[in-house]
């Protein structure tokens, strides 16, 4: 495998390993604020749907310590005044004010007036006893002070009312009370949809019981065991946040389910792909910049080197110089080969000129060596004819000269 491959792999898997990280790290972090943020919302959402039930409150119980304050009703507590359900409290003004159930008992707890506004008649009709008995028990409470109101949640025959009692006195109140009044509004259908719309929002009032849904039961036991409220998110489009609310003998009676739409997390997910799809394509735009700088830069130099050194040990011409510019590593890679060529060069001529030496040397000595064989073989032919002193003499004078020339 050749640098360059290696190269494009090592560059390849870190730009990989250096998206896959950030993708992850930017996907928990951005995830996580925007779940943050939309829990936030729904809290908020979840509040706003609270202080619209103690607005409800509020002014029910503006209305019940007006009527509670009149003259007139104190004296219909002690049966002095008869007319004060025509003028004060008939069908319309019961529409008017929004009421569904108005009682009005005397100071011995027998009932004066109980009657619910059947919206459908416009019409007022008597409470049924049961309905009575339920409303009846919040009022004229003893252990509180006579001008206090109670207000707050209660269910009656499997129906959510919001309800407000106080005791009947005289303008300027001076106890005993004549008796109480109690106004209910009835937390239905209707009520719940004239609140979504002011809201803007979408929930639905759940009694606690067997018939709730299966979702509504699931966080009704959460809620049951303490928690403020609870969030599920059903896809990445919608979450129901639940709530409880408490009734006025303090149980959980009442489950509040909201219904929002996850604008904030598809918002949150629109925004983390635009930024993981920028950061992936700036990572490979990256690594692609980085990978052509190193071609340029160092892969085809080294290539460029790698040619030469190939050529110079194919022709074993020591003589040939590498040509590679630069002052970096690279470069004095190149001139250090270059110096190493060099030297190679000078040793291959000094062994040259040393082995033409002994080839010269070897010729003459073979060449002596061929003299003195025959001046042997003369002196020895001399010996064999009895040559005189004399020409012997002229034999070994040649041998010695010869011997001499070789050194």
């Amino acid at each position: 495998m050749s640098i360059r491959q290696r190269t494009l792999i090592v560059i390849g898997v870190a730009t990989a390993a250096f998206i896959a990280l950030l993708l992850a790290f930017s996907q928990y972090l951005l995830n996580n604020s925007y779940v943050v943020l939309e829990t936030s919302t729904v809290t908020q959402d979840m509040q706003r749907v609270r202080n619209a039930f103690a607005s409800e409150i509020g002014v029910i119980n503006a209305l019940t310590n007006d009527w509670s304050n009149w003259d007139s009703a104190y004296a219909f507590g002690r049966g002095e005044a008869p007319e004060f359900i025509e003028s004060e409290l008939n069908a319309n003004i019961i529409n008017n004010i929004g009421m569904s159930v108005v009682v009005l008992i005397d100071s011995a707890r027998k009932p004066l007036y109980a009657v619910r506004y059947d919206s459908s008649a416009g019409t007022t009709v008597p409470l049924d006893d049961a309905s009575y008995q339920a409303f009846a028990a919040l009022m004229l409470d003893e252990s509180l002070p006579p001008t206090e109101i109670v207000s707050g949640y209660i269910v009656v025959e499997g129906q959510p009312f919001l309800i407000s009692t106080k005791p009947l006195l005289p303008s300027r109140p001076e106890p005993p009370a004549s008796g109480a009044l109690l106004f209910a509004r009835a937390l239905n259908a209707e009520r719940i949809a004239s609140l979504n719309k002011a809201l803007e929002l979408t929930f639905e009032l759940f009694v606690a019981g067997a018939n709730m849904p299966a979702d509504v039961a699931a966080a009704y036991e959460r809620l049951s065991a303490g928690a403020t409220n609870v969030i599920v998110p059903l896809n990445n489009a919608q979450l129901n946040a639940y709530l409880a609310l408490s009734s006025l003998n303090g149980s959980p009676d009442l489950v509040l389910r909201l219904s929002i739409p996850r604008t904030t997390y598809q918002q949150g997910q629109a925004t983390l792909g635009a930024f993981l799809l920028f950061i992936t394509v700036s990572a490979v735009i990256a690594g692609a910049l980085l990978m052509v700088m190193l071609e340029r830069g160092v892969l085809q130099r080294i290539r460029q080197l790698s040619d030469q050194v190939s050529a110079v040990t194919a022709h074993n011409f020591t003589a040939a110089r590498l040509k590679l510019e630069g002052n970096d590593e690279l470069g004095k890679l190149a001139n250090d080969i270059n110096d190493l060529l060099r030297r190679i060069d000078e040793a291959n001529k000094t062994i040259s000129t040393s082995l033409k030496t002994i080839d010269e040397r070897t010729t003459q000595l073979r060449r002596t060596r061929e003299l003195l064989m025959t001046t042997i073989a003369q002196l020895d032919d001399a010996f064999q004819r009895g040559a005189h002193p004399d020409e012997l003499r002229d034999y070994l004078i040649f041998a010695q000269k010869q011997v001499q020339d070789i050194r």
